[in-house]
């Protein structure tokens, strides 16, 4: 047997018969060659034996059980599946969008082709800025499944943080339960971009901004005041941010850009009111009020007060805005409640003698007021006195002093029936705390009343010599920087408070029911006999030269007419004119040369500035529309 031979039959061992296998069995005792050959065949053979056994190394994912493997992959199909079809919605929706157009109603009593814009418009589906972002969550965490290494951890996490960001700010997912918005109710500072697609809904489930839209449409081209702007007609405006207030939960503050027709703009955060849907201070919507009711409010002529016209003895003159500092014209933005009808008696301007600044009560809280004086010279509001239940304010005739009335806790303690007091600042004070000054925000630190104790919250008389009032049935005189007063009348009381004339020798005051005049020491007394008997006087205000009283009556079941008289200085009273239909007025204002007089009025809850001329005893009416405005007569 040659050696070729049993290499050849080495190389199929395992094959050979049982005799083949013998005689190569003998041939490799002799042979060392032969042997080494078949270890190598054998060797080869173990190898080639043991590869059915070993299994490839997954290049992805760990080995894991068969169910586990199934599902996992099943879900990233799916997930994936789901983000194809979520894009496709996407693109039909966009294409309805496209063609469907917006729609007009076209009124059959109008000329053929003339058509109204639609009052409101929606888009074909709601999920239609939700689906870019659900296809993007889905088709990620399908990948997530796909590409995954070792562990599914990663798809898990993975899916988790895409399903709460889809419910925190991606409408209407956001509309449910979830963590931001339960953090946002609790801290406070809620707040969005209504141009961009992320919002939470779980608070705000509707858009105050979309509400507003068609409103502010209606009110392009016009004038007005705030917000829009007496000389340029708005032109446009751009919706900035919406939010909840911060300390009131119930109003929605939409933050938006007012352009004019100049180019210029202003940005103010229109309020929304008294929302329909609530749920324990979520799911917000339905907003019933809105901070441009009062623009949008029909402007209509009362028959005894007509709309001045170019023939009107007293008319509005050429408008322009003052050079105020910033922050003065936003104070009166600090309460939102400003912008409702319900709040039109809050504001009242009170400038000063000298006709260099005046005051503004800012009303921050329920019962809590802060009054402000401002500059006229581009200088910033000074805060007067702490914040409280400030009333009615004024100045001393040198606009030395600050003078206002407000409701004292511990005089109401003591009687209930009555509970005011006055309180006389320094000018030179307005706006220190303490040691420190320009503080805006804390006012003062304390505050001494000039008397306390008072039946009425009126303005008390204001004279050069000091400060009048009634106080246990006596007429009194303070000086204004505090000390003891004087007791100029004993036996003598009123439920209003003192109105003497400009020089302090004549005094006007209601007694009873009746309007009497006295002397400030009680002599010279009479009482006015008016042509119509009064019925409940409400405001005095003499004239600059004090020769004469302007005189407000009205009913007191705020039922009948509100009435202006002039009473001469000797008490001749002159046939009143009606100023209102009902409600309360402000005290009347005289102009300089006491030929007129103009009061702010408040007919159904709404402003108006009635000017009466009293050589013709014409009434008219300057209020314009969309001007919901409270005025003050500069010196």
């Amino acid at each position: 047997m040659t050696n070729d031979h049993v290499r050849d039959q080495l190389a199929y061992y395992r094959d050979l018969s049982a005799a083949e296998r013998r005689a190569v069995d003998a041939h490799l005792a002799g042979c060392g060659e032969c042997q080494a050959l078949l270890a190598v065949y054998q060797r080869q053979d173990a190898a080639l034996q043991a590869l059915p056994g070993l299994r490839p190394r997954r290049a992805f994912r760990k080995p894991v059980g068969g169910a586990v493997r199934g599902w996992a992959a099943r879900l990233g199909d799916l997930s994936a599946l789901g983000g194809l079809a979520a894009l496709i919605w996407l693109f039909v929706l966009q294409v309805q969008a496209a063609s469907g157009g917006p729609g007009t109603l076209t009124p059959a009593a109008l000329q053929p082709g003339l058509t109204f814009p639609p009052t409101q418009l929606a888009g074909p589906s709601p999920w239609l800025p939700a689906l870019p972002w659900l296809a993007s969550a889905l088709l990620g965490v399908g990948g997530l499944f796909v590409f995954s290494r070792r562990s599914l951890w990663l798809t898990a996490v993975g899916a988790l943080v895409a399903g709460a960001l889809l419910i925190s700010f991606v409408p209407p997912f956001s509309a449910l339960p979830n963590p931001a918005g339960l953090y946002w109710r609790l801290a406070g500072g809620y707040q969005y971009d209504p141009r961009l697609p992320f919002r939470n809904s779980f608070l705000i489930v509707d858009d105050p901004a979309r509400l507003l839209s068609p409103r502010l449409e209606a009110l392009l081209g016009a004038t007005g005041l705030t917000p829009l702007d007496p000389v340029q007609p708005l032109a446009g405006y751009e919706f900035l941010a919406v939010g909840l207030h911060p300390q009131k939960n119930r109003v929605a503050l939409v933050t938006t850009r007012f352009i004019y027709a100049d180019g210029s703009s202003r940005v103010y955060p229109v309020p929304v009111f008294d929302p329909a849907l609530e749920f324990a201070g979520f799911w917000l919507g339905g907003w019933r009020e809105d901070g441009l009711e009062r623009l949008r409010s029909q402007h209509l002529a009362f028959p005894a007060q007509p709309f001045a016209t170019a023939e009107a003895p007293i008319q509005v003159g050429p408008v322009r805005r003052l050079d105020l500092h910033p922050q003065a014209n936003r104070l009166d933005e600090a309460n939102p409640g400003h912008w409702l009808w319900s709040s039109v008696r809050v504001d009242r301007l009170a400038p000063a003698p000298d006709g260099s600044a005046f005051l503004i009560a800012v009303e921050q809280e329920a019962g809590a007021r802060q009054l402000w004086l401002v500059p006229l010279d581009g200088g910033p509001p000074q805060a007067v006195g702490p914040a409280g239940d400030v009333r009615e304010y004024g100045w001393s005739p040198d606009a030395a002093y600050i003078v206002y009335t407000r409701f004292d806790p511990g005089a109401a303690a003591a009687n209930a029936g009555r509970p005011f007091a006055v309180v006389s600042v320094p000018r030179a004070a307005a706006g220190r705390t303490g040691s420190a000054a320009g503080d805006l925000e804390r006012g003062y630190a304390a505050v001494d009343n000039l008397v306390t104790g008072l039946a009425s919250d009126q303005l008390p008389g204001l004279t050069a010599e000091g400060v009048w009032f009634f106080h246990d049935q006596t007429l009194w005189l303070a000086p204004y920087a505090g000390g003891d007063p004087q007791a100029l009348w004993a036996g003598v009381d009123s439920p209003a408070a003192p109105r003497p004339a400009p020089d302090g020798a004549r005094l006007a005051f209601v007694c009873g029911r009746a309007l009497c005049l006295a002397a400030p020491d009680g002599s010279a007394l009479q009482e006015v006999a008016a042509p119509e008997p009064w019925r409940k006087l409400a405001e005095l205000a003499w004239s600059p030269d004090g020769g004469q009283l302007a005189v407000i009556d009205r009913d007191p079941n705020n039922l009948g007419p509100v009435r202006l008289s002039v009473v001469a200085r000797a008490g001749a009273a002159g046939a009143p004119v009606e100023i209102a239909p009902r409600d309360v007025t402000d005290p009347p204002q005289w102009t300089l040369d006491g030929q007129a007089v103009l009061v702010q009025t408040f007919p159904q809850d709404g402003r108006r500035i009635i000017a009466v001329d009293l050589r013709s005893r014409q009434v008219v009416d300057l209020s314009q529309e969309h001007w919901d405005a409270y005025f003050a007569l500069l010196p």
